[in-house]
């Protein structure tokens, strides 16, 4: 039997997607990480995970470079584009704060869609000398968009209430973000 959330366990209310202590806590954790970790499968269910440098825009939408022969990049093709997005980081006192997304993912083909993306990259880094060419085409390489369609966030837990007809549905993760709002 599962037990029940409450302040002196700290398991928090997945359903409460419209804190807005949650949603600046889950836009802090995107802003902190350059790099992500994308969990992918085959098609025959074979997991892999790869860490990725990011850029993301004003929709919590995510961009990466990978070459279209990396492991990754295959599984998406082959998988329907579903994807699990991990960012996190440890604190000096250890503590650990996380962000953990579920989606969908593909490259971009348009080349009007490529160059934006490009922009919010570079914009992240230092600035990298390619064109729209080097992501499109007969190139190996391509510019892959993440959209989210969950999110959670993991961390030092929010002073959230639990009410009891909600408590078989929480769950030990974290705060589940069902609408993501905007970063600011």
């Amino acid at each position: 039997m599962m037990e029940p959330a409450t302040a002196a366990n700290q398991w928090v209310n997945t359903l409460d997607s419209r804190n807005p202590e949650v949603i600046e806590k889950a836009r802090s954790i995107l802003q902190e990480n350059f790099y992500c970790t994308l969990s992918t499968a085959s098609a025959s269910g074979d997991p892999w995970s790869s860490p990725v440098y990011f850029a993301y825009d004003d929709r919590w939408h995510l961009y990466w470079a990978s070459t279209i022969v990396a492991r990754h990049s295959q599984n998406l093709e082959t998988n329907g584009g579903r994807v699990s997005v991990s960012l996190f980081s440890v604190n000096p006192d250890s503590s650990v704060k996380g962000l953990y997304l579920y989606g969908v993912a593909g490259a971009l083909e348009d080349p009007t869609a490529i160059e934006p993306a490009m922009v919010l990259l570079v914009n992240r880094r230092e600035p990298v000398e390619r064109t729209v060419e080097d992501y499109w085409g007969e190139s190996p390489r391509r510019i892959y968009h993440f959209t989210p369609q969950q999110a959670w966030v993991y961390g030092p837990r929010l002073d959230i209430g639990h009410p009891p007809n909600l408590q078989p549905r929480l769950r030990r993760s974290g705060c589940q973000l069902q609408s993501l709002p905007r970063p600011s």
